[in-house]
C-alpha cells in the first residue's frame, strides 16, 4: 500500500534561513510559512540545510530534515568558483521535486533542478547606499539577478517588490506571484495582564512609549525618529514619554549611535536590541503607537504585527507599507521628521483616533494569514507544471 506522502507533490526546502532567529522577517516567514505548508499537508514537504558546526535541537528543522556539514564558506566559495556542488543533489532530490529558496543566498543546480525563489525585496539595488561594501558585494556574489532568472517560479512578497522585479531584473509579470507575509496567532491572542506587568518590569519599560521594531540600519530611518521624539518631548504634557527601539545591531550605524549619545531626551530612550517574539508580542500591546519611518521595505512585518496585536500604527508612505498598512494606519513621508512627530502626536494626544486605529489595523490585519500565504505559495508552485 503506498503511503500519502508517496503520491503526494515534492518539496524540498531550503533551511538556512531558518537557522537564525536574530535575521528577523526572513526567518519568521521562512519558519511561518514551512509550518503552514507542512500543516496543509498537499505538498510532500523536507527540509534541507547546511551547517558546519553542531546544529542545535531545537533550531526549528525537524528530526527529518537533511543536514550537510560543509564550512559555509568552503560552500560558498565552491559555488561561486566551479558552479558546484548541485544543492538540490545535496539535498538529495528526487526526480519531479521543486526545490524552495526563502530568500537569496548562495546556490548552484543541476539542469534538470525546478526552482521556486522568495525574494522579499531589492533595497540593494535600489538603496545601495544604505549597505556597507561587503553586503553591497554580496548580492552580486550569489548572483541575484541570475538566480531570479533561472528560478522556474518567484515569489514575491509584495506587488511592490514584483513591480521591483520587472522593471530591475527584466522578470515576466507571469513568472512573478505575489504572495503576502501572514501574521502569527500570538500577535492575535490576548496576553494576560500579569504577563505585561511581568514584560515591563523585566525590560523597565517607560510607562507610556513610542514603541519601533526593526534592525538597526539606514534603510530604517532611526534619524528621523529620533528627530520626531525630540519635537514631541518638548510638549510639556509629553514629559513621560518615553521611545522604545527593540531590534538587533545592523550595521553603518554610526550616525545613529552619536545622535542616541547626544540626543536631548537621551534618559527617556529604552534600547532592547534583540527581543524574543514573545517579549515582542507584549511590546506592541504595551506600547501607546507603533512608529515604522522606513526609506524601502519590501513587505513590513512589524507593523502588520502591530495591527494584528492592537497596536495604532504611523508609518511611512513608501514602497510597500501603503499596500500593507493602507488606512489602517497614519502614512507620512519618511524625509520629514516634523510630519512624523505630527502623526505621532495626533495618536498620542487623542484616544478616539487611537482606539479607530487601533479598531482599523486589527481588521485589515485579518486578511494576512499564514494559511492564505501557504495557498498561494502552492499555487506558484504548481504553476511550475
Amino acid at each position: 500500500m503506498s503511503r500519502v506522502s508517496d503520491i503526494l507533490p515534492k518539496l524540498a526546502v531550503d533551511g538556512r534561513s531558518l537557522l537564525d532567529p536574530t535575521s528577523g522577517g526572513v526567518y519568521e516567514y521562512a519558519t511561518e510559512l514551512t509550518a503552514a505548508l507542512k500543516r496543509r499537508r498537499n505538498w510532500d514537504c523536507r527540509i534541507w540545510a547546511n551547517r558546519w558546526h553542531k546544529i542545535a535541537a531545537n533550531d526549528g528543522l525537524g528530526p527529518d530534515a537533511t543536514l550537510t556539514r560543509w564550512p559555509n564558506k568552503l560552500l560558498h566559495g565552491s559555488i561561486l568558483l566551479t558552479g558546484h556542488p548541485y544543492l538540490d543533489e545535496l539535498a538529495g532530490g528526487e526526480k519531479g521535486e521543486i526545490f524552495w529558496m526563502p530568500n537569496l543566498n548562495f546556490a548552484a543546480f543541476s539542469p534538470q533542478a525546478r526552482l521556486a525563489l522568495t525574494i522579499h525585496d531589492l533595497s540593494f539595488e535600489r538603496y545601495p547606499e544604505f549597505f556597507t561594501w561587503k553586503r553591497r558585494a554580496w548580492h552580486p556574489l550569489i548572483g541575484a539577478r541570475a538566480l531570479a532568472k533561472r528560478a522556474d517560479v518567484v515569489l514575491a512578497v509584495s506587488e511592490h517588490t514584483k513591480r521591483d522585479l520587472v522593471e530591475l531584473y527584466k522578470l515576466s509579470p507571469e513568472k512573478i506571484h505575489v504572495t503576502h507575509h501572514g501574521v502569527s496567532e500570538r500577535y492575535r491572542s490576548p496576553i494576560a495582564p500579569e504577563r505585561l506587568a511581568e514584560t515591563r518590569r523585566r525590560l523597565d519599560l517607560p510607562e507610556r512609549f513610542i514603541l519601533h521594531v526593526g534592525t538597526f540600519e539606514p534603510r530604517k530611518n532611526h534619524l528621523a525618529l529620533l528627530d520626531a521624539f525630540a519635537l514631541i518631548k518638548k510638549n510639556p504634557t509629553q514629559k513621560n514619554l518615553g521611545l522604545v527601539l527593540a531590534g538587533p545591531p545592523g550595521w553603518k550605524n554610526g550616525a545613529v549611535e552619536r545622535a542616541l549619545r547626544t540626543h536631548p531626551n537621551r534618559g527617556d530612550i529604552r534600547r532592547l536590541g534583540f527581543v524574543s517574539a514573545e517579549d515582542k508580542a507584549a511590546l506592541y500591546r504595551l506600547a501607546a503607537v507603533f512608529a515604522f519611518p522606513s526609506f524601502y521595505e519590501g513587505f513590513g512585518l512589524p507593523p502588520l504585527e502591530a495591527m494584528a496585536s492592537g497596536a495604532p500604527v504611523v508609518a511611512s508612505f513608501v514602497s510597500s507599507l501603503g499596500e500593507v498598512v493602507g488606512d489602517a494606519g497614519i502614512l507620512v513621508d519618511p524625509y520629514r521628521p516634523a510630519e512624523l512627530a505630527d502623526a505621532l502626536k495626533s495618536v498620542l494626544e487623542s484616544p478616539t483616533l487611537a482606539a479607530e486605529l487601533s479598531k482599523r489595523g486589527q481588521t485589515k490585519a485579518q486578511a494576512f494569514t499564514w494559511e492564505a500565504c501557504a495557498a498561494a505559495t502552492e499555487r506558484a508552485f504548481e504553476s511550475i507544471g
